[in-house]
């Protein structure tokens, strides 16, 4: 299991730590930023990151979703605001070629 890095005041990226080593003074980590240019390493000091939960992953489940008497459904669970491991999302997009904006609401499901 990977193990996660992030800033002592709880704020910013978590990060994947790549290697560590007990005497070294920094984590060598890979991250969202990074993934353009994979060669290059980062090093966070070890004296502003601690060890963190990594970062939850969401995966959409609009498709297998349907809506009812304002109620929304995946399969046959209802999803509520406080379902656990589910969330529903309101975004805003452009419809083209008329370039005009339509809010919708995506059901994404926490993954273990």
């Amino acid at each position: 299991m990977s193990q996660w890095v992030r800033h002592i005041s709880g704020q910013g990226e978590k990060w994947e730590v790549i290697h560590e080593h007990q005497n070294d003074a920094a984590f060598r980590v890979k991250g969202k930023r990074l993934e353009i240019h994979p060669t290059l390493e980062h090093y966070l000091p070890k004296s502003e990151y601690v060890r963190c939960e990594p970062p939850e992953q969401w995966v959409d489940m609009t498709a297998g979703c349907t809506a009812s008497a304002m109620q929304v459904y995946h399969g046959d669970l209802a999803i509520h605001i406080y379902a656990p491991n589910y969330r529903l999302r309101k975004v805003q997009i452009v419809i083209k070629p008329h370039e005009s904006w339509q809010w919708v609401f995506l059901v994404e499901r926490r993954e273990p």
